[in-house]
């Protein structure tokens, strides 16, 4: 199972359900126009053209996929005590932050290679964070209906506590979802108790 979120309830759903990381989008967050590029460029990314940016964000490493898609991996940070990567739940704690971020990133890509599962989105309304980039409701609004005039053709999932009249994307494989809170680990555990994959 391929499931490509743009935050961190899908590392908190691999994590519940004992599963290995099988490709590079846990325990991140992914702005709202790069996870619709993501999307809609899924069969023709180049996944092994990466970079990092000039600027370092004040939590965690980006990582930059094929020029154009940005994954904040916000539970890589900093810290010029660790001479060895210290783990703190989901936190990693490394002198080398870029250097570790790298290698769980190529890591995880070549699960991905391999695995050759088809993906499957969840798109969580990101309106419990701070940030500017994260995805809210009305990107999730925005991202969904460009999908549903390109036909898109992988299954997504839609975590909003929103009403929401799914006809508007009738031409999408999508499940929308109402966890109680837009929690991370409460969408993940709304996901695993009611079997939504």
């Amino acid at each position: 199972m391929q499931i490509i979120c743009n935050n961190c309830a899908s590392g908190f759903l691999y994590k519940k359900m004992n599963m290995m990381y099988n490709n590079p989008f846990m325990w991140n967050l992914i702005p709202a126009d790069s996870f619709l590029c993501l999307m809609l460029n899924w069969d023709n990314i180049n996944f092994d053209k990466i970079d990092f940016p000039d600027k370092t964000p004040k939590k965690g490493i980006d990582i930059i996929i094929d020029s154009k898609i940005i994954i904040r991996y916000i539970h890589i940070l900093y810290d010029k005590k660790a001479i060895k990567p210290i783990k703190n739940f989901v936190d990693v704690y490394y002198y080398k932050p870029w250097e570790y971020a790298l290698e769980k990133y190529k890591n995880r890509c070549k699960r991905m290679f391999e695995t050759k599962e088809k993906p499957i989105f969840l798109i969580v309304d990101d309106d419990t964070y701070s940030t500017v980039d994260t995805v809210r409701h009305d990107n999730s609004i925005e991202i969904l209906q460009k999908l549903n005039d390109k036909n898109f053709k992988y299954e997504i999932i839609w975590a909003t506590k929103h009403n929401i009249d799914s006809k508007l994307f009738s031409n999408l494989n999508l499940k929308i979802i109402h966890p109680k809170s837009q929690y991370v680990g409460t969408v993940a555990d709304y996901i695993i108790e009611n079997k939504i994959i």
